[in-house]
């Protein structure tokens, strides 16, 4: 007969063993559903790849417009950039074709305000901006006359630096 400490503890050591095996067969699963997942990646890309799209967003745009097929009709992103992508309104541009629509027109700038706004403020030229490695550039002398300078313009406060 087997004492019953002993068949106890081959039968915790087969749960141990049991609980171990099914952590590694979720370990399996997870790594062929990633392994899967690359492999329907990969094949995605070279399809657009072939096709000429080589840019990162335009790929996410023929990805966003295959997913916007309803289910039914939706076919693998492969064949949908081999045919139906190249008549599509937004993406038939990425393949050659004539663009969908014409940008809109430029936004004309607002009017250039009138009267005492900012009167005499000196704008900082296109470009340039004031920062605090400009200011460390100026001499002492330099820095010195930004505070007089706004005195006399009548300014109060700090001085922006940008």
């Amino acid at each position: 007969m087997i004492p019953a400490s002993r068949l106890a503890a081959k039968n915790e050591r087969i749960t141990q063993l049991e609980t171990e095996l099914a952590a590694e067969r979720t370990a399996r699963q997870k790594a062929i559903d990633e392994y899967n997942q690359h492999r329907v990646t990969a094949t995605e890309e070279a399809a657009m790849l072939r096709a000429g799209i080589r840019n990162e967003e335009d790929m996410a745009l023929v990805r966003f417009r295959h997913s916007r097929l309803p289910e039914g009709e939706r076919p693998p992103l492969p064949d949908f950039v081999a045919g139906p992508a190249r008549q599509d309104t937004y993406l038939s541009a990425l393949f050659g074709g004539a663009p969908a629509a014409q940008p809109p027109p430029p936004v004309a700038p607002p009017p250039a305000p009138t009267g005492a706004v900012n009167a005499g403020v000196q704008p900082t030229p296109t470009g340039q901006t004031r920062t605090v490695k400009w200011f460390m550039g100026l001499s002492d002398t330099e820095k010195n006359a930004i505070p007089k300078a706004e005195r006399s313009a009548g300014l109060s406060g700090g001085w922006p630096l940008g």
